[in-house]
């Protein structure tokens, strides 16, 4: 318990350190700013804004936030005494990517629904000049609204 405390307070007191919108270049950073500026490094980024730093630390807290939030839930729905363990953690991650995290489907997948659909031929192309519009019941530049006539103060409307 104290352990999962000690890290929640970690993780708001660097929230509350990045609540100021761009860490000047002579400041000097914490720990995990530097840790995310080498992530970029060693990945090959090395020109973004300073506030990209701010962001993805912001994701992580959060991220790790709502994970040991989630365990400390099971470990409580399970009725253990004890401090949070790794399958709590494991079953919070896994939980938590099923529903945050879309995953792509197999490559085998993909293949076969794009054979399936290159395999129907595209349509004509007009052999016409200028701008080619989609067809009226396709176009963004339709009407919209319908506007009624204005009803005079004593008639009587059509919703009354």
């Amino acid at each position: 318990a104290e352990y999962m405390g000690t890290v929640l307070n970690r993780i708001i007191e660097a929230q509350s350190f990045f609540q100021m919108s761009v860490l000047p270049a002579d400041s000097k950073q914490p720990r995990d700013a530097q840790d995310i500026q080498q992530i970029l490094k060693s990945m090959g980024v090395t020109q973004y804004e300073p506030k990209v730093i701010n962001q993805l630390l912001e994701f992580s807290y959060r991220y790790t936030r709502q994970i040991l939030e989630d365990a400390l839930d099971y470990k409580e729905y399970a009725k253990k005494s004890d401090d949070i363990e790794v399958t709590d953690v494991h079953l919070a991650t896994k939980t938590n990517q099923s529903h945050n995290f879309s995953q792509p489907p197999p490559l085998e997948l993909q293949m076969s629904l794009a054979s399936q659909r290159n395999a129907q031929p595209l349509p004509p192309f007009p052999n016409r000049g200028g701008v080619l519009v989609p067809k009226n019941r396709m176009s963004l530049l339709n009407v919209n609204y319908h506007v009624e006539a204005a009803v005079e103060a004593g008639a009587p409307s059509a919703t009354s």
